[in-house]
């Protein structure tokens, strides 16, 4: 279970990580959307919002739906 804005922030660096996004890309601060059962994980690049990454509450997933795609977030970096 996802209790806090540092475990959603925790599961979102594991993330960008796994597609080795973690030199370029940064979290901002996790707001909670109870009425989704989700965090919500803005992703910053440059100090700018790029996208984000909804994050189940009860299992960690992250939720392709309320999620920005790897690839815009890729081209969003490779465009500066």
């Amino acid at each position: 279970m996802i209790e806090t804005s540092k475990d959603a922030r925790r599961v979102a660096m594991d993330y960008l990580t796994h597609y080795q996004l973690t030199p370029f890309i940064t979290t901002g601060r996790p707001t909670n959307e109870n009425r989704l059962g989700m965090w919500r994980v803005p992703l910053l690049y440059l100090d700018e919002e790029i996208g984000h990454l909804g994050i189940n509450y009860f299992s960690g997933e992250i939720l392709a739906g309320y999620s920005t795609p790897i690839r815009k977030l890729r081209s969003k970096i490779t465009d500066e």
